[in-house]
């Protein structure tokens, strides 16, 4: 009957599809391989973010490169609460006076000057804190190994993180100058920190290398403190004074 024909036909049909699944499960269709370049596409992708929105623009700061010097035994300090040696003065174009816990020298624009102690250090750590009292264009800083008026050692700093450092000795001198970022500019404490060891003189300010002389004509002297106008009047304010040796 014409019943019976269709049920033969989707049987018939059911029977097909049976053995063409058979034959896929059997054989089953190669997958693709993840390649080299595939699989270093998904990890990029899976490194980005998630948003473009998250992005931010990154400055490299200037890296400054601090270094622990090695302090020995304290030789002489001075914190200025009484005179203790130097310069004592007040005139009209300049003046080196101890006020109130504090060091001033003040020189009026075209002059400079240096006072020193009378004890002498050949190896040693000197260190002073200098602040200048108001915006000036001069210099200020540390005199060392200082024979006379003439021929000296000087580390000096201004307020636009700029500083030299100089050794005279008649036809023997050394200068060396440039900027840092170690130095704090405007009218601000700075720390300077001589390391003098034979004839290598390494310069810091506020713990940071800034630079290095090599000076062999004199090896010890006395030491102090420098300021120099430039075409404004410079005054500025020591604390603090250290000097220390090498080794314990």
């Amino acid at each position: 009957s014409g019943v019976g024909a269709i049920v033969l036909i989707a049987i018939i049909a059911l029977a097909i599809s049976w053995t063409q699944i058979q034959a896929l499960l059997a054989n089953p269709a190669p997958s693709t391989p993840i390649t080299q370049s595939t699989s270093m596409m998904i990890s990029t992708l899976a490194s980005q973010p998630a948003s473009i929105s998250a992005l931010s623009t990154v400055v490299s700061a200037p890296t400054i490169t601090s270094t622990a010097l090695p302090r020995g035994k304290l030789i002489f300090q001075d914190d200025f609460k009484t005179p203790s040696g130097l310069d004592d003065y007040k005139k009209n174009d300049v003046a080196s006076f101890y006020n109130q816990g504090h060091y001033q020298i003040f020189f009026k624009s075209g002059g400079h000057g240096k006072t020193a102690y009378s004890m002498q250090a050949n190896d040693f750590i000197l260190e002073v804190d200098v602040t200048p009292t108001k915006p000036t264009d001069g210099y200020w800083g540390l005199v060392f190994r200082m024979q006379d008026d003439s021929n000296f050692c000087q580390l000096q700093i201004n307020t636009s993180q700029r500083y030299k450092a100089d050794c005279w000795g008649g036809t023997v001198n050394t200068t060396r100058e440039g900027s840092n970022l170690a130095i704090k500019p405007g009218v601000v404490t700075n720390r300077l920190t001589v390391l003098a060891n034979s004839s290598t003189i390494s310069l810091y300010t506020n713990g940071e290398f800034l630079d290095s002389i090599s000076y062999s004509k004199y090896l010890s002297g006395r030491f102090g403190l420098r300021a120099s106008p430039d075409k404004m009047d410079v005054e500025v304010q020591f604390d603090r004074l250290r000097i220390y040796s090498l080794t314990p």
